[in-house]
C-alpha cells in the first residue's frame, strides 16, 4: 500500500483519535478516561517549537498514523514519538520504511 506523510497541523485532533484506537497496544485498555485523558495530553504537550507533527495517510485519505520529529539544529532529525492505528499494524514495515526516506531525503526541511 501506498502512503502519504502529511503535516500536521491539528495534530491536537488526530493525535487523540490515533491513541484512542492504539489504547490496549499503549497499556491503556482497561484505563479509565482520566488516565487516558493524561496521556493524551502528555504526548499532545510534547509538541514544541523543533518538533514537527505528521500524519500519516492511505492514498485514499484514511488516517493511518501519526508521528512527530524532534529536529537537532545540527544532526537532523529523529522520530519522538510514532502511532499508528491497529487496522494498518500488519503494514507496519512498509510504513516505517516510507517514514525513515521521508526523513532520510529530508523532506521535513520544507516544514520548518
Amino acid at each position: 500500500m501506498t502512503y502519504r506523510i502529511i503535516f500536521d497541523d491539528q495534530y491536537f485532533r488526530t493525535l487523540p483519535s490515533c491513541i484512542i484506537d492504539n489504547r490496549v497496544k499503549l497499556g491503556l485498555g482497561n484505563a479509565i478516561g482520566s488516565a487516558i485523558q493524561a496521556y493524551i495530553d502528555s504526548q499532545v504537550a510534547l509538541v514544541v517549537p523543533g518538533v514537527l507533527p505528521y500524519k500519516i495517510e492511505t492514498v485514499n485519505g484514511n488516517l493511518t498514523g501519526v508521528f512527530a520529529l524532534f529536529v537537532h539544529p545540527t544532526d537532523g532529525a529523529t522520530i519522538l514519538f510514532q502511532v499508528i492505528r491497529p487496522g494498518f499494524q500488519e503494514d507496519l514495515t512498509n510504513i516505517q520504511a516510507e517514514i525513515s526516506s521521508f526523513i532520510q531525503g529530508n523532506d521535513w526541511q520544507y516544514d520548518t
